[in-house]
């Protein structure tokens, strides 16, 4: 799991798919400046860490947090509050 948290871009995904109420992985790329390929990555070692999980509707494959997802991902918002001394404003949709 460190592999994951401690790189930029699957810390931002986790945050962003937390914030947005029908996420997918094109929106997620794009949100956090990174190539589909590599947020698909992403989206597979989150899912792995049991911390999103997918579901189909139609052509899409749209992500959600779960419990856990929750959970490590207000942490860590706390934990970059707390290097930058600043609360983190998440875009809304």
């Amino acid at each position: 799991m460190e592999e994951v948290f401690l790189n930029e871009k699957p810390v931002k995904a986790l945050i962003q798919i937390q914030a947005m109420s029908e996420a997918y992985s094109s929106v997620i790329g794009n949100e956090i400046e990174t190539t589909y390929a590599h947020t698909v990555k992403i989206v597979g070692r989150l899912e792995d860490l049991g911390l999103i999980h997918t579901r189909r509707h139609g052509r899409k494959k749209f992500l959600d947090t779960t419990e856990k997802g929750d959970e490590v991902a207000d942490a860590l918002k706390n934990l970059l509050d707390k290097f930058n001394g600043r609360k983190i404003e998440v875009p809304a949709e």
